[in-house]
């Protein structure tokens, strides 16, 4: 399928990064229990630790 990114492309991605700083750099997040949510109401409501 064209337009697709790769998977491999995803999981080197996702090796490199820590999504949660990531998110954090632009949503304040605070852990709950083993995830993460918004401090605020925004288009991110939970974000599960990988």
């Amino acid at each position: 399928m064209s337009g697709m990114i790769p998977q491999s492309f995803i999981d080197d991605l996702l090796d490199r990064i820590d999504i949660v700083d990531t998110v954090d750099s632009r949503v304040k997040l605070r852990k709950t229990g083993k995830n993460y949510v918004s401090v605020r109401k925004s288009a991110y409501s939970q974000i599960p630790k990988i």
